[in-house]
């Protein structure tokens, strides 16, 4: 390769990858950059859903990316093991048998969408997505309510106690 010009070694060597091809690239709910548009935009949608109920903060940003590439992957397996199980399903295919080697080889992925489902709720939960997380959110935010009022009044009695002892206007 002095001359600048690609020579195989041996007999059958294919030619190097030209800069810029995507052959090593993982493909499908593996591919985080395949994945990064739908995961962007799932992103904005949470983060707006979060602006509108007045739950967000940029301290969120990494949950919220997170959670969005994670739904991203599951919504890229699902339709994978939609169209396996389509095919599958198909009896006068001529894949049949392909099909069904196939569903089989794709256990990894089912294993995997399950786990990131359950990594999604999670991730809902922490950030008050959910029912149960929002109902406990608006629980913990009642009782702060209450102890701030509760300390505000306590403020109050304390200060018209002390300008009751000394006779003057406390305000």
């Amino acid at each position: 390769m002095t001359s600048g010009e690609w020579v195989p070694e041996f007999e059958g060597q294919r030619p190097p990858f030209e800069p810029g091809h995507e052959l090593s690239l993982k493909h499908g709910a593996y591919a985080p950059l395949k994945l990064a548009p739908r995961a962007e935009e799932i992103a904005a949608g949470i983060r707006d859903q979060l602006e509108e109920d007045r739950l967000y903060a940029p301290a969120f940003e990494l949950a919220i990316a997170r959670l969005a590439l994670v739904w991203a992957r599951i919504e890229n397996a699902s339709a994978a093991l939609d169209k396996l199980e389509g095919m599958a399903l198909e009896p006068a295919t001529p894949y049949l048998t392909a099909a069904a080697e196939l569903r089989d080889g794709h256990r990894a992925m089912r294993d995997d969408l399950k786990g990131w489902l359950r990594l999604a709720g999670q991730i809902e939960a922490s950030l008050g997505l959910t029912t149960e997380s929002r109902a406990k959110l608006g629980l913990d935010l009642a009782l702060t309510g209450m102890a701030v009022t509760k300390t505000k009044r306590e403020a109050l009695v304390e200060r018209y106690r002390a300008a009751g002892k000394s006779g003057g206007d406390a305000a």
